[in-house]
């Protein structure tokens, strides 16, 4: 049977066209194997600021001409949460488009832009090398890896995050004994040493990055509600 892989993003587009497949009901979760959040970083050796207070006060007084490099897709989870973030912070801020990662990381490690918006496991090579510093987290809570840097909430923004998740799903229709099957080779996968250790060399071990297919429904469901929530609020054409 045909298996796909996904992100949060197949949630969001059904939120914003009901017509586009619900992963929580036209697809079967078999397994979320990979759950994480969102940072805003800068460069390590960046003298015009050095925390989130800063950087906050220098981008107001740039009268809108501070950068930041993000993805260029409209209604994405990252651009939603760069809205939340520049409304709460009463911040102006040019996002500059990068379809890939590489040239976005490029961009904030040769002073092209003034900081970043991105998963913590997309840019590990750069934290470990001492390039990058995250300066915000967009967590309710500070994971332990990153305990010294501060949450939106603790900054005063008061939404509640959205999460980046990747998991695999089998068509609904798929026959309930093979899915059966699926569910408990997947969710037997995500336990592996081998999984469990991939899973860490990428940051995904820091919060819960399981859910099994209940789990998996309720966190699908909650993402669509917020999506289409946040789009009518942004104006956009839900439909």
């Amino acid at each position: 049977y045909n298996v796909l892989e996904h992100i949060d993003d197949a949630s969001s587009a059904h939120a914003l066209d009901s017509s586009r497949p619900n992963p929580a009901e036209d697809l079967i979760p078999l397994v979320i194997s990979q759950v994480t959040f969102s940072q805003i970083y800068i460069r390590s050796n960046e003298t015009r600021y050095t925390d989130w207070p800063s950087f906050v006060e220098w981008v107001q007084a740039q009268n809108g001409k501070a950068t930041i490099a993000n993805v260029s897709k409209e209604g994405s989870m990252e651009r939603v949460i760069m809205k939340f973030i520049t409304d709460a912070s009463d911040m102006q801020i040019q996002q500059i488009s990068f379809d890939k990662g590489a040239p976005r990381y490029g961009a904030l490690l040769g002073g092209q832009v003034d900081a970043l918006f991105e998963q913590p496991g997309d840019v590990r090579k750069f934290l470990d090398a001492g390039n990058f510093k995250p300066i915000l987290t967009v967590f309710n809570e500070r994971p332990g890896v990153f305990s010294d840097v501060p949450t939106h909430k603790e900054m005063g923004m008061d939404f509640e995050p959205l999460l980046r998740f990747r998991g695999f799903y089998v068509h609904k229709d798929a026959p309930a004994d093979r899915v059966d099957w699926l569910k408990w080779a997947f969710q037997r996968a995500y336990c592996e040493d081998s999984y469990q250790a991939f899973n860490d060399s990428k940051f995904m071990n820091v919060i819960d990055s399981y859910r099994d297919t209940a789990g998996a429904v309720d966190m699908i469901n909650a993402a669509i509600v917020q999506y289409r929530d946040v789009y009518k609020e942004m104006g956009l054409d839900v439909k």
